[in-house]
């Protein structure tokens, strides 16, 4: 039960919080109605710092987002 609250919780921020924030930064572009998020105008600028985190997720602490 409370894995399923934690992964409700998660979507709920996702979907009214973090999402949306991204779409305004230009970030990402999200089609709500079915769910797909792309690549957005401005994802370049952050692209850097997503290759950074993949490369080296082994050296993030374990409850990293």
């Amino acid at each position: 039960m409370r894995h399923q609250l934690d992964q409700d919780l998660v979507v709920y921020r996702l979907v009214h919080n973090h999402l949306p924030r991204l779409e305004k930064a230009g970030y990402i572009e999200w089609d709500q109605d079915t769910g797909t998020i792309s690549e957005g105008p401005n994802y370049d600028e952050i692209k850097p710092l997503l290759d950074l985190m993949e490369n080296h997720a082994d050296e993030l602490p374990p409850d990293w987002p």
